[in-house]
């Protein structure tokens, strides 16, 4: 079975020049986001690791 990636931004300027200036995430807003996209999901939130 092969997995695909992918990602979704929604952002403000250039998302190559954004992601490589390591922007503080927020996880809230991601988690909350993911729960609309996909409503019938059972999602859960992983602890951030450093």
């Amino acid at each position: 079975m092969r997995a695909k990636t992918w990602m979704l931004a929604y952002v403000d300027g250039n998302a190559s020049d954004i992601l490589k200036s390591k922007p503080q995430l927020n996880r809230t807003a991601s988690f909350m986001l993911a729960k609309q996209l996909f409503p019938s999901e059972k999602l859960e939130a992983i602890k951030h690791l450093s």
